[in-house]
């Protein structure tokens, strides 16, 4: 296996979610025989491919979250498995906290006891059934380099922010700040083939410092890799539907504060979140201190997403910080 094309900061940790797989039920109706992670793709365990997408840009501490009656197997995989067991070393732990099970949501699971003491530092959050051919090292540099630090993510808004503290790339002293979802586009692609779901979100443009591409190597990455923006508001489609139903005249509305704190937005709709997640530390404490949330995408992140412009009472409500926001690649 090449060598990590970057290395991470020290501590930095992956969480894996390798739930049952409701969605693919006719492959895992025993998920304690058959759970998700392990359904075979081109002859490799699904959760293969997540795992040497983050040992090729050097994040060796993984954990995978399992519900407890699939344990046993993952764990027999990861010894037993030739593909599993060529991965390098150190092999990730298995986390089955008591009471996951397929109904717990992902804002719900970040909340468990157990995951809360697991979380030690800045983590990334992935599904187990992650086949990305964008190097992790991309996203990782990205948000290191423009979004962790005071200059990329919170205009330079002093924080209060729990956990460890260091000093980063950014220059800041309270650890890092800003987050960064993935999306990517469904143009063309088998989603649109099949009339599958997508997510609304909206995004303003990041300042000229920070506006940059995925990849500072390649000044033509811009149309290769992504963009970078600031993410300012983000629901599945069928959430705003339902909105715009329930509204009197039938039509979606855009809160005032919104385009007085940015002047303009741009809106898309026809992209699927990737759940792929790279978050600071003290975004644990964000999770842990709203119990109402249920969703990653939906609750946590969208509603971090609105609090960089919504009233102050929404903010401290929420997040208990005068300003905060996050950042988002798109493909």
């Amino acid at each position: 296996m090449p060598h990590a094309l970057s290395t991470p900061q020290t501590g930095f940790q992956a969480l894996i979610l390798c739930g049952p797989g409701g969605s693919l039920n006719t492959f895992t109706t025993v998920p304690a025989e058959h759970p998700k992670a392990l359904i075979t793709l081109a002859n490799r365990p699904m959760v293969w491919y997540v795992l040497d997408w983050c040992y090729r840009m050097g994040v060796t501490n993984i954990t995978l979250i399992t519900p407890p009656e699939s344990e046993t197997t993952i764990s027999a995989a990861l010894a037993q498995n030739p593909y599993l067991t060529s991965l390098p070393s150190p092999s990730p732990d298995i986390l089955a906290p008591e009471g996951l099970d397929h109904e717990t949501g992902t804002a719900e699971l970040l909340r468990l006891p157990q995951v809360q003491a697991c979380i030690v530092s800045d983590f990334m959050l992935l599904p187990c059934d992650l086949v990305c051919h964008v190097p992790g090292e991309t996203f990782l540099e990205t948000w290191m380099a423009h979004l962790g630090g005071l200059g990329g993510a919170i205009d330079g808004t002093e924080l209060e922010v729990p956990g460890p503290k260091r000093v980063g790339l950014g220059g800041e002293k309270g650890g890092r700040r800003g987050g960064l979802s993935v999306w990517y586009s469904t143009v063309e692609r088998e989603e649109s083939v099949k009339d599958e779901e997508c997510d609304f979100f909206a995004t303003a443009a990041l300042d000229q410092e920070h506006d940059a591409p995925l990849s500072k190597n390649d000044p033509d990455s811009r149309n290769l890799q992504g963009v970078l923006r600031k993410l300012v508001w983000a629901m599945p489609m069928s959430s705003l539907m339902d909105e715009c139903e329930e509204s009197k005249d039938r039509s979606w509305h855009i809160r005032s504060s919104l385009l007085a704190r940015y002047g303009s937005i741009k809106c898309l709709t026809k992209f699927r979140d990737a759940h792929i997640y790279l978050f600071p530390y003290w975004v644990k404490d964000f999770a842990r201190l709203n119990d109402d949330f249920d969703s990653v995408s939906e609750d946590l992140v969208g509603t971090w997403a609105k609090a960089d412009w919504r009233k102050p009472a929404y903010r401290a409500r929420h997040t208990g910080r005068k300003s905060c926001s996050v950042g988002r690649a798109m493909r």
